[in-house]
């Protein structure tokens, strides 16, 4: 990381904090997030162990009908979702450690909810998880950027306890 991206970096982990004891900034705090870390769109969302429902807590850069779609359908077809069921909090996982590249975009999930909000891959990075449900972030990486590499991974990583330390002490406050 330069001196640049730790600035940025040590500046966007007050901002989350910040958002922690003011609500009113975690729409801005989100944004911050998705661009630091190369990402177009993002959702914090919980699911449910039983897997009956999620909940979209934040978000940025999605419109309200793909909200709407990934809640009432598009859910049961994201790859990386049930994978977190199962992973530790903190760990990152992308779409190519499921299936290939070329595999994700010939399915249903990709043709019609990723790619036509202008994305072509999808990270997620599990925040926090309990008996009763999991919660992660979820960023699009648009097409202009290409596909998630190792530092979009590493940097979700890095954020990730932040971002989980915040929800804990939004809830508390």
């Amino acid at each position: 990381m330069t001196i640049h991206q730790a600035n940025r970096f040590s500046s966007l982990v007050g901002e989350i904090y910040d958002a922690a004891v003011d609500p009113a900034l975690r729409g801005a705090a989100l944004e911050q997030i998705t661009h630091f870390v190369g990402g177009s769109a993002a959702m914090i969302l919980s699911r449910d162990s039983a897997r009956l429902s999620i909940e979209i807590h934040q978000h940025f850069g999605t419109d309200a009908r793909f909200r709407q779609l990934y809640r009432d359908r598009y859910v049961e077809l994201d790859p990386l979702l049930d994978r977190h069921l199962t992973l530790a909090p903190e760990q990152t996982i992308v779409v190519t450690a499921i299936m290939s590249h070329a595999d994700f975009l010939e399915t249903s999930f990709h043709r019609e909810w990723v790619e036509p909000q202008g994305a072509i891959d999808l990270a997620t990075v599990a925040l926090e998880k309990t008996a009763a449900r999991t919660t992660i972030l979820q960023v699009l990486r648009h097409r202009s950027r290409g596909t998630v590499d190792e530092a979009m991974r590493e940097r979700m990583r890095l954020l990730a306890p932040h971002i989980q330390r915040s929800q804990i002490m939004g809830r508390q406050i």
